[in-house]
């Protein structure tokens, strides 16, 4: 059975309205705002509808009516311009970078931070980027800025300041691995990350256009698979589902 996500719950407005009293008893002030107990109230009920914290998943279980974000977030740290997929415009929002700790036994987030992009190389990459499609040549457009990595750090090197915390708070948790999608998959994120752990195994997804060694040779990804055949088998991946694969090393 499908539950629609429409309308707060009795029980999901009893709950801020207790909460705003609450508030209101430490400072006055300190009351929800209308937006903010809808806000509230929509987070809470697609928590219980659907289990998670997904905005896409809420967006679909309201069929449609809890959907468009803000463009105007001047309280909220950390946000900035979002492409927005479904419009091709943008909204404003945060990003995360987040580290999970995978036991044999339990699964758990450990750490995170707000990824906040260079707002100097912003301009500069949209301002290149324009200029190539006026045909403007690469001499003669501004040269790329010295990014600022005390006041905006990648989000590779956020992910080695999380992974540095964890082992020094934890050092007698033995990590066996690192698992990063491809965005992490550069010489001095594997390098790091495996001098932090102790020679831990760092894994990431190959992009299509970077390199690999076969036979005394280098060939991208793409390519490599192209001309190999390779060996299929099927493998259990998240979630319990049995999907095929093509294995090639």
């Amino acid at each position: 059975m499908l539950t629609v996500l429409i309308r707060p719950l009795t029980v999901v407005t009893e709950f801020l309205d207790a909460l705003n009293d609450s508030l209101a008893t430490i400072k006055p002030s300190a009351r929800l705002t209308a937006t903010q107990k809808t806000v509230l109230a929509t987070m809470i009920v697609g928590i219980l509808m659907t289990d998670i914290l997904n905005w896409v998943a809420f967006e679909r279980r309201s069929l449609g009516t809890f959907k468009k974000r803000s463009k105007r977030t001047s309280c909220i740290a950390g946000t900035h311009k979002t492409k927005d997929k479904t419009t091709g415009g943008y909204f404003n929002g945060q990003e995360l970078v987040f580290m999970v700790l995978v036991t044999d036994t339990v699964t758990f987030p450990v750490g995170f931070r707000f990824f906040v992009p260079d707002p100097a190389l912003s301009a500069w990459r949209k301002n290149d980027k324009k200029l190539q499609q006026q045909g403007v040549a690469k001499k003669q457009r501004p040269r790329r800025p010295e990014p600022d990595h005390q006041r905006y750090p990648t989000m590779q090197a956020l992910a080695l300041d999380m992974l540095q915390e964890f082992v020094d708070a934890f050092p007698e948790i033995q990590i066996k691995g690192v698992l990063a999608d491809a965005l992490y998959g550069t010489g001095n994120f594997m390098d790091t990350a495996s001098a932090i752990t102790g020679k831990a195994q760092i894994v990431s997804q190959l992009r299509s256009n970077q390199k690999v060694a076969s036979r005394n040779s280098e060939a991208t990804v793409k390519d490599y698979f192209s001309r190999q055949k390779g060996v299929e088998a099927q493998l259990v991946i998240r979630g319990g589902k049995s999907r095929k694969v093509t294995l090639l090393s």
